[in-house]
């Protein structure tokens, strides 16, 4: 089976993905409290899982994922204990600093895969912005 995850990835590895107009995958979660059964990495957890399975399951797609952004916006559960969150503006601000990245590497094309509710709007307008 062909290797989708960066992390595993080397650089000249990478290139030669970036010359065939791969997609990176991006999963964007959280780190946030699910109740006092699961660890506060599910979101991230489940999200860089799903991603790397549908990028093997579409062998014949060049596809490469990103390890999960396991910073998201968890304002909302701070009450609850074992909340990082992001606003905002550093949101946005992270995920046009891995675009940046990742045109420097020479792709061209990311997919952004959400995980966590509370990132849908944010990434919803991020993505916007970024498009532009």
């Amino acid at each position: 089976m062909t290797e989708t995850r960066w992390e595993r990835m080397t650089a000249p590895e990478l290139r030669a993905l970036a010359e065939r107009n791969a997609v990176v995958i991006l999963p964007v979660a959280a780190l946030e409290q699910h109740g006092p059964h699961l660890p506060v990495w599910t979101d991230s957890f489940i999200g860089h899982s799903i991603a790397i399975r549908a990028a093997e399951l579409c062998a014949d797609l060049p596809a490469v994922v990103l390890p999960p952004m396991w910073t998201g916006l968890s304002e909302h559960h701070f009450p609850f204990g074992g909340t990082i969150s992001l606003d905002y503006a550093t949101f946005a601000g992270v995920l046009r600093c891995v675009m940046r990245s990742l045109l420097a590497d020479g792709f061209s094309r990311l997919m952004l895969f959400n995980s966590h509710g509370g990132n849908a709007e944010p990434l919803a307008v991020a993505s916007r912005e970024m498009a532009h």
